[in-house]
């Protein structure tokens, strides 16, 4: 199949996915301002359309579930000629993104890309991505064996439920030997906090939906002293 593709507006992409980063307008990138622009509907979740609330576009709440998100969409575009989705973070990281995508194919679909609380919490602990492994804890406990993971590093586990955040603790308590573990929430925001963190205390500390699990292989860290 000969598929092209090229950075031009095309006009019969109706749909316009935005990655809006980590929630605050310091991330948010120029190319995901200008598409939201474009917009005649922007659709998301309200801390996300907060971020564009000085745009006339109007503006309406998505659903969370993909099932309920998409026959919002399906009649959105059907009403307008450009719909914007927002989403946090990046949209090719376990994001609403990927089933709306699927749905309804490359060809009707614009995507601009963001960056993802991930990318940030690598940043802030001044970490390579390169060897990374990022798991996501939301939804369902990943099938993942902490024996599978002993030799990796750095670990992202995303969190924000209170089972992610036990599947978490019990990640870093089976590689408390290998691994240092930090906790990384609301990351871009003014209230982020970054601490280290051992298993008792993460099962012990409040469920915030914007939160990160990192684990550091502790080889790593010696290396770096």
């Amino acid at each position: 199949m000969n598929l092209k593709i090229n950075s031009n507006v095309n006009p019969k992409q109706s749909l316009i996915i935005i990655g809006c980063g980590p929630g605050s307008r310091e991330y948010l990138l120029p190319a995901a301002w200008s598409a939201a622009q474009e917009a005649d509907v922007i659709a998301g979740s309200a801390r996300l359309l907060d971020l564009f609330s000085d745009l006339p576009a109007p503006k309406t709440l998505c659903p969370a579930g993909s099932h309920d998100a998409i026959e919002l969409l399906e009649k959105l575009c059907g009403q307008h000629k450009q719909v914007a989705l927002l989403v946090s973070g990046d949209p090719g990281l376990f994001s609403l993104a990927a089933p709306v995508h699927r749905h309804f194919g490359r060809e009707r679909c614009r995507v601009i890309p963001g960056i993802s609380s991930v990318q940030l919490a690598f940043s802030r602990l001044g970490l390579s991505s390169v060897a990374s492994r990022i798991i996501s804890a939301h939804g369902r406990n990943p099938d993942i064996c902490a024996t599978d993971l002993i030799d990796v590093s750095p670990i992202a586990v995303l969190c924000g439920t209170q089972s992610a955040y036990t599947w978490s603790a019990n990640l870093v308590d089976e590689l408390k030997e290998t691994h240092q573990a930090w906790m990384c929430m609301d990351l871009g925001l003014p209230e982020e906090t970054i601490f280290p963190v051992m298993s008792l205390e993460l099962k012990k500390q409040p469920v915030r939906s914007l939160s990160i699990v990192m684990l550091e292989h502790r080889s790593v860290l010696v290396n770096t002293k």
